[in-house]
């Protein structure tokens, strides 16, 4: 059933906790970045086998979207994806063109996951974005801010996030 829903807020963080609760969320969002660039090559690996061997019904996409479910079921290093999660994966795997324009069908080919579409952050980096959610950071006023686009079930997605999940336990 449909739930058209939306989140914001924001919260201090005492000056004692500041450093480690920005750290805190940048790892969160690094290894699920790196754990997201290893799914993404075993996909490449995975549509590369089967993509020859594929129902007529099925073009590339559809084989992607069988093998990241099988990945993201079988829990990577423990780590299931969201759905948002597995369409990155996907894309970083799939190109689709449109050769002229969007009357005609696309074009689909398989491309090498690149290790710069599952960035690691550093210190300075002072937003994240996951799917519809976003957590940023002011550092002059130790503010935390948290925003979930209107979307349908849009903050239980974002709060099955790995941003979501690092924020919410690290703000407990």
């Amino acid at each position: 059933m449909s739930r058209y829903e939306w989140e914001k807020g924001e919260f201090i963080i005492p000056s004692a906790e500041w450093a480690s609760f920005k750290a805190a969320i940048r790892d969160a969002v690094n290894k699920q970045n790196a754990a997201m660039f290893e799914a993404a090559r075993q996909l490449h690996a995975y549509v590369t086998l089967n993509s020859k061997t594929r129902p007529s019904h099925m073009d590339l996409r559809d084989v992607a979207w069988k093998g990241v479910d099988q990945i993201s079921k079988g829990g990577y290093h423990g780590t299931r994806f969201t759905g948002t999660e597995q369409g990155v994966i996907v894309d970083s795997v799939i190109s689709e063109k449109w050769p002229n324009g969007y009357h005609q069908r696309s074009v689909l080919k398989l491309k090498k996951p690149l290790k710069k579409d599952f960035p690691q952050h550093g210190n300075n980096v002072n937003s994240f974005r996951s799917g519809e959610c976003e957590v940023s950071f002011d550092n002059a006023t130790r503010k935390v801010f948290w925003n979930v686009s209107e979307n349908n079930h849009a903050v239980d997605d974002a709060r099955e996030s790995a941003l979501g999940k690092a924020l919410l336990t690290s703000s407990a």
